[in-house]
This record gives structure tokens, sequence and C-alpha cells, in this order.
């Protein structure tokens, strides 16, 4: 998996994934938590933004493995 990360179609792709998903998710968790009256904790903002965006970088970077194989 992380030998077709040369590409740089591969890595744009996965780059722009895991900042927007990973920061939506982690503004929007933030915010349930401030509805909530709890404190803003930067350390799960933070583990949030990683996690959610690693995650779904490689779930969009293999879906576009996919698609580019189909449009060959």
């Amino acid at each position: 998996m992380f030998k077709n990360f040369k590409n740089p179609a591969y890595r744009k792709v996965f780059l722009i994934s895991f900042l927007w998903n990973g920061g939506l998710f982690a503004i929007v968790m933030a915010l349930f938590d401030y509805n909530d009256n709890k404190p803003f904790s930067i350390a799960q903002f933070l583990f949030n933004f990683l996690f959610q965006g690693i995650f779904m970088g490689f779930i969009l970077v293999g879906n576009y493995k996919k698609k580019a194989k189909i449009d060959k």
C-alpha cells in the first residue's frame, strides 16, 4: 500500500482527504463537546483529527485507485 504513495496523485488525494475529513470531524466533535458544556481539549481534538484523517485518507486513496483502474 505504501509503495504506491510515490505517485504524486495518490499523495495529493491522501493529503486533501486527510485535511478535510480529519478537520471537519474534529471540529464537529469539538462542537458537540461544547454543546454538552465540556471544556475544549486540544489532545482530544488532535486525536480526532489525526485518526479520522488517516483512516479516511487511506479509504479514499483505495477508492481512487479502483476508479483509476476502472477508467483505463
